[in-house]
């Protein structure tokens, strides 16, 4: 079952499943893109829980591809990145739009990768970690902005 914290968001078209009897977690002032997909798999060949967490600040690009992985804070995925089973996103690290972290893998805190497989790119300067956090909360703006011009029908939940 999908959960979600203060001010998070999931934009139009984004897709998120806690299939599987294992769970999504969407940390506070995070968001997912436009046509995005967060989805689990049953089992995870290490043996760990094949959850999706997603941790605070975290901006998911659109159209961006998570499947039982672990974004730690303070991450930005860019649009069209997917990351793959069992893989580790620390905190302060960037995806770059497009690319593709394998199984298992492990992007180290403070790193910007990129490519198909993704690799080390270059390591993020104090100016990159702290428009990651600017983003994540410019996106929660929109969303309430957005959540506010929202007018549901009489007796919406």
């Amino acid at each position: 079952m999908p959960r979600r914290r203060d001010e998070s968001s999931v934009w139009f078209g984004a897709v998120v499943r806690g299939d599987h009897d294992v769970g999504v977690t969407l940390g506070a002032t995070s968001n997912v893109g436009d046509r995005a997909v967060v989805a689990t798999v049953p089992e995870l060949e290490s043996g760990f829980p094949a959850v999706v967490s997603i941790g605070d600040n975290v901006s998911v690009g659109a159209g961006a591809t998570l499947r039982s992985c672990t974004i730690e804070n303070n991450v930005l995925v860019g649009d069209g990145a997917v990351v793959l089973e069992g893989a580790l996103v620390q905190t302060n690290a960037v995806v770059l739009p497009g690319s593709v972290v394998p199984k298992g893998a492990l992007i180290p805190s403070g790193q910007k990768w990129g490519g198909k497989p993704a690799a080390f790119v270059a390591a993020l300067s104090e100016e990159e970690e702290g428009a990651i956090v600017a983003q994540a909360e410019a996106v929660a703006v929109r969303a309430a902005e957005a959540a506010g011009a929202y007018d549901p029908p009489p007796g919406a939940p």
